[in-house]
């Protein structure tokens, strides 16, 4: 599978609220060098931001594919966005086999570190994560 975008929403209460602080990496177990992207300089990504919904739209470019155990981490340099465990504001699991449709929802409840209370100011009850996935030839076969 690719993965071809990643929504964050609830974006309003967090940083500048367009992601420019952040940047992130995406690792799978079938490639040893994560795939990285920073959408303040757009490096492997185009950034869309809908402000006044607090929705922050990442198109990801150059995607290497992806299968089984899968994880998105994000970091930011900024001080004023609460980081947890592995100094990550937020970062998620999942595995390729378990997408229907091609989409993943994850709810702040559902995300490492938003799911705490002391972060809560920061990363609201509407905050979560949407990625968006295609199959690629590679993957149809298994």
């Amino acid at each position: 599978m690719i993965v071809t975008r990643i929504t964050l929403r609830g974006m309003h209460s967090v940083g500048a609220g367009d992601g420019s602080e952040f940047f992130f990496t995406l690792q799978s177990r079938c490639h040893s060098i994560p795939y990285q992207a920073n959408l303040g300089t757009q490096k492997n990504c185009k950034v869309m931001v809908e402000k006044i919904h607090g929705l922050v739209h990442i198109q990801l470019l150059n995607t290497p594919v992806i299968r089984g155990d899968t994880r998105i981490m994000f970091f930011t340099d900024s001080r004023k966005i609460p980081k947890g465990y592995e100094k990550s504001p937020f970062f998620f699991w999942f595995h390729t086999g378990f997408i229907v449709d091609g989409k993943l929802e994850l709810s702040r409840s559902e995300l490492d570190n938003p799911h705490k209370s002391k972060t809560w100011h920061v990363f609201q009850e509407d905050f979560g994560v949407t990625v968006q996935l295609e199959e690629d030839a590679m993957t149809r076969t298994y």
